[in-house]
């Protein structure tokens, strides 16, 4: 262990984040979906995993295509077939690059504390070698006390362990996480901070880079790498799926705010705000918190640039290493790797049984 003064770290190379879904999900992070039982937050991650895996925008999101890996311990076997085949039937598409654990080998409990259980789910990862993988739910894989800090933390130090990349794979970084975790009892009277809304210890809020709040019928993000935002959605009645209606009109922002961007390619976000108000509010960005958030869901010709300048990094340090926006001063520090051996176990796509 090495120490380095404030200027040095100042000076490091720094790593530019990439997304899975822009502004949402970034490679190598950790997302926590949480709401109340029976509110459709499965709904929502097998959403998330098939858009991902067919790279089709979500919300109003570019989505960067991906392998995922999708780790369902919540729901019994019959009524998750059911689900998926109705799904078929009513015309979703299944596609090939969401994977799941086969039928005949998904144990009746489970454990990341049971070494056995957890080496087969990290070669299952390491087999998959996925982009992304959904754990469908946090409560069903650990048996440690949720309210306890410290036995939460050890659950997630095993959690950060388990899922990383194979050695020799030709995907960099570590797979994104999306782990569904349940709220604590929520009244219906006025709606809790995502930040605030899970159950157990509040270690779990600060180890995550995002929180996603599904509840009565709005999703509430809140992430160290973008501005606090609320979607509303609607349940599509015959599929289950959620739909965000106003996805259209957020795509019609951020494309005139982008479109300004590109016409002022030499001035800072600050300088565009306030130099170019009249302008931006046309767009339908009424402040300067929504103008800053609208940009942190996209890559503009001011990040491209930025980009372009950071070097390859390829230090021990580069671990250490953070991409900070020259914009807003955002930024995200990828999680390290981990090497084991692999071994061999079977894998069944969402389309067979």
């Amino acid at each position: 262990m090495q120490a380095i003064s404030l200027e040095q770290y100042a000076r490091m190379d720094r790593v530019a984040v990439s997304y899975l879904i822009q502004g949402l999900i970034p490679r190598g992070g950790r997302v926590m979906l949480v709401g109340p039982p029976k509110e459709g937050k499965s709904w929502l991650a097998l959403q998330v995993a098939l858009h991902v895996a067919e790279g089709k925008q979500f919300i109003d999101r570019d989505v960067q295509k991906g392998r995922v890996l999708y780790l369902q311990f919540d729901t019994p076997n019959e009524l998750w077939h059911e689900r998926i085949t109705k799904l078929v039937a009513d015309g979703v598409h299944m596609p090939s690059d969401v994977h799941m654990i086969h039928p005949d080998d998904l144990p009746r409990s489970v454990s990341i504390d049971d070494v056995p259980q957890r080496n087969a789910i990290m070669d299952l990862v390491w087999q998959v070698d996925p982009d992304l993988v959904v754990i469908d739910v946090l409560r069903k894989i650990h048996n440690y006390e949720e309210n306890d800090s410290t036995a939460m933390k050890r659950a997630f130090d095993i959690i950060n362990v388990m899922f990383t990349r194979p050695p020799g794979s030709a995907n960099k970084g570590n797979p994104a996480l999306l782990i569904i975790h349940h709220t604590h009892k929520l009244s219906g009277e006025y709606r809790p901070k995502a930040v605030n809304a899970g159950r157990g210890s509040g270690f779990m809020a600060g180890e995550v880079d995002a929180i996603w709040l599904m509840f009565q019928s709005t999703l509430s993000v809140e992430s160290r790498f973008a501005d606090e935002e609320h979607f509303k959605a609607d349940r599509d009645p015959a599929t289950g799926l959620w739909t965000f209606p106003e996805g259209a009109l957020r795509k019609g922002r951020l494309e005139q705010v982008l479109a300004l961007c590109d016409q002022h390619p030499s001035m800072s976000h600050a300088e565009m705000w306030d130099k170019l108000q009249q302008q931006i509010k046309q767009t339908g960005c009424s402040s300067r918190a929504t103008f800053f958030r609208v940009l942190s869901s996209a890559v503009c010709c001011h990040k491209r640039q930025a980009a372009c300048e950071v070097s390859d990094v390829h230090s021990p340090n580069a671990g250490l290493s953070a991409f900070a926006d020259p914009q807003d001063g955002q930024s995200f520090v990828p999680v390290a790797q981990v090497q084991r051996p692999l071994r061999q176990y079977t894998l069944q796509h969402t389309s067979n049984r």
